[in-house]
């Protein structure tokens, strides 16, 4: 079997990469998560929330969102939000509803097509700090094999000639 070469499709608008191996993702936590998800997945479309625990996480604890897909309102709830991500986008969103349009699109097209997506240079929108741009990883989790129940989300914040990488943040700095 040949595996399918990266592309780029449309999001909501957003142009995003798809069918990717982790040796095309520009950032090597990103490279790091994707090749765990896809250890923890085996041979199955996606991991089982269950499968992927903090401790597995302790690399990029602080750079990760994770939503759960809900069936009611709000659709899409921000159940961990890390704290580098909440300090460099400007705003905290642990418990609350993704409502910002961006986020929510490709949240509904993870939860259609349940596959990894990567987006790249996304400006921050749901903050004060407009200025900022972000990368985002996104992996489709589910509780029952089948449909998503879950996205965990990798962030890489672009601030200035400054990225979260050299901030010193996820050293404990700030």
């Amino acid at each position: 079997m040949t595996r399918a070469r990266m592309r780029q499709v449309s999001i909501g608008g957003t142009p995003a990469l798809v069918d990717f191996r982790a040796e095309d993702l520009p950032h090597q936590k990103a490279r790091r998560l994707f090749r765990l998800w896809q250890d923890k997945r085996g041979h199955r479309s996606m991991p089982l929330r269950s499968d992927i625990g903090i401790h597995d996480l302790r690399f990029c604890l602080t750079e990760i969102a994770l939503v759960e897909v809900r069936e009611s309102e709000p659709r899409f709830l921000v159940r961990v939000f890390g704290g580098d991500a909440a300090d460099l986008s400007g705003r905290d969103v642990t418990g609350r509803p993704m409502d910002f349009p961006e986020a929510r699109r490709r949240g509904e097209w993870m939860t259609r097509h349940a596959r990894p997506f990567f987006v790249t240079d996304q400006k921050v929108t749901w903050s004060d700090r407009h200025h900022r741009h972000y990368d985002v990883l996104a992996l489709p989790l589910s509780r029952d094999g089948r449909t998503v129940s879950h996205i965990l989300y990798w962030f890489h914040f672009h601030i200035g000639a400054i990225d979260m990488s050299t901030a010193g943040l996820s050293q404990g700095g700030g």
